[in-house]
């Protein structure tokens, strides 16, 4: 999974019930980031 986040250019971490993004989200790139982690979502489930 973290292979197909590396291929969207973003990075995550998973620490308990926290996930951590990065590059760290700046409010006009929430919505490109979570297009992002849809696409992922989508390609490994």
């Amino acid at each position: 999974m973290k292979h197909a986040f590396a291929e969207e250019g973003l990075l995550i971490g998973v620490t308990g019930d926290t996930i951590a993004l990065s590059p760290l989200i700046v409010s006009d790139e929430i919505g490109e980031i979570f297009d992002k982690v849809a696409r992922v979502i989508k390609a490994v489930s």
